[in-house]
């Protein structure tokens, strides 16, 4: 199969193109996987976004753009991964922001008149780069809030049992069991917290945001401990059941 750019958008001073192009069909979606061919020998159903990409590796051009006419389909490669950003032309009347932030990332002053710093592939590499670092932070910190848990944990199980002559944990409890459900605890909290952020989960639901939201539970707790005490937070469960 071969894999024809469209368009390119050049400059003198650059061998290579900036960006390359590629036209499909009207109601073709840049992401959508297409049909085999039983009539050819080609069984390859990349979606015309992966086919632009494939282009974009072999002659080493960090940007593409895929359009039907009606949607137009950034295509990225900032680390060697296929990224996407999709904008719809008929909405541009109504939502006028999406029409500007188009045009900011894509008209010629960005390609030709800017420091190559501000270029969008520059600035590609520089998200992507900020995001693995929130990464490592976020697992330092994961990583010290489930010993600290675990920690806590076991100085309870010990206290317990000097008190009591046993265990607060069941004996067939193994100290892997805890480390394992603190993980699984603290794993479903970042991706309660994430979805909520970009508003995958009903935040704005009063009946949602009071007993099962992940975000406003730890307002809620320190209203808990502002009017009753931090005593009346070592008698409630309501944070344990809402995960």
């Amino acid at each position: 199969t071969q894999v024809r750019p469209d368009f390119a958008l050049l400059s003198t001073a650059d061998e290579k193109p900036a960006l390359l192009g590629m036209l499909t069909a009207p109601g073709t979606r840049a992401t959508s996987r297409t049909p085999v061919a039983r009539a050819t020998a080609s069984t390859w159903t990349a979606s015309p976004a992966d086919r632009l990409a494939h282009a974009l590796r072999f002659q080493g051009v960090p940007l593409g753009l895929v359009t039907d006419g009606s949607e137009w389909t950034l295509v990225c490669l900032p680390g060697g991964a296929l990224t996407t950003v999709t904008w719809t032309r008929h909405v541009w009347f109504d939502e006028t922001e999406t029409l500007r932030a188009f045009h900011a990332l894509l008209c010629r002053q960005r390609f030709f008149g800017v420091e190559d710093e501000r270029k969008l592939p520059a600035l590609l590499r520089l998200s992507l780069d900020r995001q693995e670092e929130i990464t490592e932070r976020l697992k330092e910190q994961s990583q010290a809030v489930v010993d600290m848990l675990v920690a806590t944990i076991g100085r309870l199980d010990a206290e317990h049992h000097v008190r009591h002559g046993r265990g607060l944990l069941p004996e067939t409890v193994e100290p892997s069991d805890v480390y394992a459900a603190a993980v699984t605890v603290l794993m479903r909290l970042v991706f309660l917290l994430y979805a909520e952020e970009q508003g995958l989960l009903p935040l704005d639901d009063d009946a949602y945001a009071s007993a099962y939201a992940a975000s406003t539970l730890a307002s809620s707790l320190r209203e808990t401990a502002t009017e009753a005490g931090e005593d009346a937070l070592e008698r409630t469960t309501l944070g344990w059941h809402c995960f």
